[in-house]
């Protein structure tokens, strides 16, 4: 909980005023930085640390655009070397992120600004990217209730052979064909089904209904299966159009 947190920070920084001691310097409190990736919840998290909003935080990325000094008093802030200060920081991409797949997955996960990028294409992606996650046999520790969620949702299991264009577009429009869906298979069913033949409405259906969790948890990352994972082993590959 919020305690662990204030514990585990001074404990991880108690060497520093330690060394002020040693040189004849004042102790001052801890300082300790907040990033990661945009709409991640970074200030959502200082203010629980808080106890109070006090960190503008907001479910769409770029909410926090300077740095900011906030500082947490623990339950022993008259002591000293028991508080310390969080600066909470805008979400940072790395600048030399040249791995397309991870760019659309952060897109996913509304990391990125939406003139940055295309939904149907990372509406498509996702969905493969899910959809190859249960074919490898880790559907179950990622995403347990999505195959059961689009069923009810969308109206066809994701990981059966359904009825899908030969060419991309709405079934009856063009031939068809049995196949498992791949993600853009996967956006222009939900758009004959749910979106009246809209794949550009399905694409926003299907974002949309990721990002509040209705197709329960979801990790997109795996974890290390020990000796599984050597050489590779485990690693998920797609390419960026929506295609294993």
């Amino acid at each position: 909980g919020v305690r662990g947190i204030h514990r585990a920070v001074l404990r991880a920084g108690s060497h520093v005023n330690e060394r002020r001691r040693r040189r004849g310097l004042n102790e001052r409190p801890l300082r300790v930085g907040v990033m990661g990736y945009p709409n991640v919840g970074k200030s959502a998290l200082i203010n629980k640390i808080l106890g109070r909003k006090r960190a503008r935080s907001y479910n769409t990325p770029g909410v926090t655009r300077s740095l900011q000094w906030i500082r947490v008093r623990t339950d022993d802030a008259k002591k000293k070397g028991k508080e310390f200060e969080l600066l909470d920081s805008p979400g940072i991409i790395p600048a030399n992120m040249i791995d397309q797949s991870d760019a659309l997955l952060l897109a996913a996960c509304n990391s990125i600004g939406d003139a940055a990028y295309d939904n149907q294409a990372v509406a498509a992606y996702l969905c493969e990217w899910l959809k190859t996650l249960h074919q490898m046999g880790r559907g179950t520790e990622t995403s347990p209730r999505w195959r059961t969620e689009c069923l009810s949702r969308y109206g066809f299991d994701p990981l059966k052979p359904q009825p899908v264009s030969v060419i991309g577009g709405v079934p009856g429009d063009s031939p068809t064909t049995m196949r498992v869906p791949t993600g853009e298979d996967f956006l222009f069913l939900v758009a004959d089904k749910k979106c009246r033949g809209d794949p550009e409405d399905a694409s926003r259906k299907i974002l949309q209904d990721f990002r509040r969790g209705r197709m329960g948890p979801v990790s997109l990352q795996l974890a290390p299966r020990g000796d599984d994972d050597e050489g590779g082993q485990g690693k998920v590959e797609l390419d960026a159009e929506g295609g294993g």
